[in-house]
């Protein structure tokens, strides 16, 4: 297990994130080696054509990957925040629901690595995501 400590779905309904809320993004699975989210294809996610837009998925695969990286830190003494992110969109989607899975890739002292793979209804990939994060010291009220 990756994880801090065990983690378990219920702790991620309702994550406190503005922009997760206002996407509808949520946290579906949490397992051994990973975490897993889904995020509608709707009018919140779109862009004018209709689709998917690309923007939409870089928020899913940063959610995904900087909750999973603040998973496996002690979070009393530090945080994780993005640092870099990549996307390549391989299709789209024009409806339904889109699921992201992180993978970490490398997990260091100052710095994690998580591939996103974001996949739509049909289990067909759609984006391929990379997202390092930076591991930094929570700073200590003054």
């Amino acid at each position: 297990m990756i994880w801090f400590k065990p983690y378990k779905i219920e702790e991620f309904q309702s994550l406190g994130i503005n922009m997760v809320k206002h996407l509808d993004i949520e946290i579906s699975k949490i397992d051994d080696q990973g975490l897993e989210g889904t995020m509608p294809v709707d009018e919140k996610t779109k862009q004018p054509f209709g689709l998917l837009h690309g923007g939409a998925s870089c928020v899913l695969a940063e959610t995904l990957g900087s909750v999973a990286s603040q998973l496996v830190i002690d979070p009393a003494d530090k945080m994780a925040v993005g640092q870099s992110l990549t996307a390549n969109y391989l299709r789209t989607a024009t409806s339904g629901r889109v699921t992201g899975r992180a993978t970490a890739l490398h997990l260091g002292k100052t710095t994690h690595i998580w591939d996103i793979a974001i996949r739509d209804s049909e289990d067909r990939l759609i984006a391929q995501c990379r997202l390092t994060t930076a591991i930094v010291p929570k700073k200590r009220p003054e």
